[in-house]
Parts: C-alpha cells; structure tokens; sequence
C-alpha cells in the first residue's frame, strides 16, 4: 500500500522551472500513456509517429492495456507517480495502490490534470475480442493511428479499444495547490446541488430569489428532483437559480425564462425550475 507523501516527482526529473501557472517539468526519459480511440476518431488528426501531441495527463484503476506501478503517491495534489512522469488521480478519496492507466486526453475538463507535451516515438493499438473477458489483448505497432467513425468488430470478434502511445521529449506542467483545492470545492459543491422542478405554489406564497434559503419536503409527489438518489425527505439549502417553464407556441419544446422574485406564486403557470445548494446536514 503506497503511503501518502508529498515527494512530487523528486528524482524523476532532469530540469525543472516554475511559473505561476504550476510546476513544470522537462524530463529526458519516456512516458507511456493510453488514448482512447474516441478521443480521436470523430474530431482530430490522428497520432502519428514523430508527431509532437499536447492534452491532460490523467490516472485511473489499471485496465490491462497499458498498466504502470504507482512510484509515489502526493496525495494534497492528487497526483501519482509514475515511470518517466505524474498524473492526476481520478478517484478522489482513494489512493492508486495497484497498478494505473496514465490517459492522454484532449477534451476540455476541469479537473487539474498534468498539461503534458511530448513527441511520440512509439505507437500500438490494442485490441480485445468483444465476446470473451479472458482472450488476451492483441497488438499491432502501427506509423499512424486508424480512424474508426464508429466501433467495428472484425470477423475474429476483435475490436480496437486503445491506443498505447510512447511519448519522448516532454514538457509536463503540474497543478498547484490552489488549483487542486478550487477542483475539489466544485466537486463537493457539485454533490450537494439539487435541480428541482414544481408548481410554483410548492415553493411558497411567493416566487424565491437567488441567495434565499429554503425549506422543502422532496417526498413531496409534486417535485420532481434530480438528482432523485441519495436525496429524500425535508432538506434546507440556498437557492442559486431560478427559472420558470414556458411551452413554445407549438407545444413541441419547453422554455425556461427568468422570473422576477417576490412574484405571488398564484400568478405563475408553469413549473418553476429551482438550483439549490443543500445544507450539509440535509
């Protein structure tokens, strides 16, 4: 079991500057990472030999295409340690004692993954037979990535789930501690919001404005709450939004429009749409 500690990649380095932005690190050694063919099939040139790649570095439980040892552990950035780089560990309250899958990754996220840029010195796409969990994976070391619009299924039962990319010459930039904490500040605050809808009666004599707190019974079969699960009963929270619902004239879709607070509830046809942060004791 990894013990947590905040060595950074001490000793995995072979010249490191600082900016404002976050650590960053030039190393000389190589990282092997994972790209999922979605990544690139719809909206991206493919990965190439000699080509240099830029996205996120992220972490997750290993998955047998391209495992690596966790080296170290620093659990105030959420960080783990590998062979020839870091990545942000996805599992948030857990840390990555087994073997992790190193992802690259271009989509636009708000997790404080590890900004990494590099040149691809080697390619292999995976594959693994869709009907048997036990066939060993297949490999084929490829110049340039295939492109597949949509999954395709050999006639051996095979399809492509990976792309192990070896990466050289790279610049990585780790995520400070503020922007660690500020991910995690959204993420609790994300599990404590409920997204409610109602008659507008439900939620009092009259229409409730941002920054009020409020009290509602969520058993209550006039609501409708999302999420529906693991929230019930009575619960307390501050309203950050409010909205009401107006059909289009064409019955076909359903508009949301602001409402000015204090409105009598009486005098509101549709349903309100209402944000609320909960109370942690709720």
């Amino acid at each position: 079991m990894l013990t947590s500690r905040c060595t950074g990649t001490r000793g995995l380095r072979a010249s490191v500057r600082r900016l404002s932005g976050g650590h960053v690190i030039s190393r000389t050694s190589s990282l092997t990472v994972q790209i999922d063919p979605w990544e690139y099939c719809c909206c991206r040139t493919p990965p190439a030999i000699d080509d240099r790649v830029s996205g996120q570095l992220i972490a997750q439980p290993g998955n047998g295409i391209a495992d690596l040892r966790p080296l170290g552990w620093d659990a105030n950035r959420g960080l783990v340690i590998v062979k020839g780089g870091s990545a942000y560990w996805m599992r948030d309250g857990e840390s990555p004692d087994d073997g992790v899958t190193v992802l690259l990754t271009w989509q636009p996220d708000d997790a404080p993954g590890v900004r990494a840029s590099g040149i691809v010195s080697g390619l292999v796409q995976t594959f693994r037979h869709v009907d048997d969990d036990i066939a060993p994976l297949r490999r084929r070391e490829v110049q340039e990535s295939e492109t597949f619009r949509e999954p395709l299924v050999g006639s051996d039962g095979y399809t492509l789930v990976g792309l192990v990319a070896t990466l050289t010459d790279l610049d990585l930039v780790e995520p400070t501690l503020a922007e660690v904490a500020a991910h995690r500040a959204t993420l609790r605050r994300a599990r404590s919001t409920a997204r409610m809808s109602a008659p507008a009666t439900y939620f009092g004599q009259a229409i409730p404005r941002p920054h009020d707190r409020i009290t509602v019974d969520l058993d209550d079969p006039r609501v409708a709450v999302t999420p529906a699960e693991p929230v019930h009963g009575t619960i307390t929270g501050v309203v950050t939004h409010v909205a009401v619902a107006t059909p289009s004239r064409s019955g076909a879709f359903t508009m949301l429009s602001s409402v000015a607070a204090d409105t009598p509830a009486d005098d509101v046809l549709g349903d309100l749409f209402i944000t609320v942060v909960l109370d942690e004791e709720s």
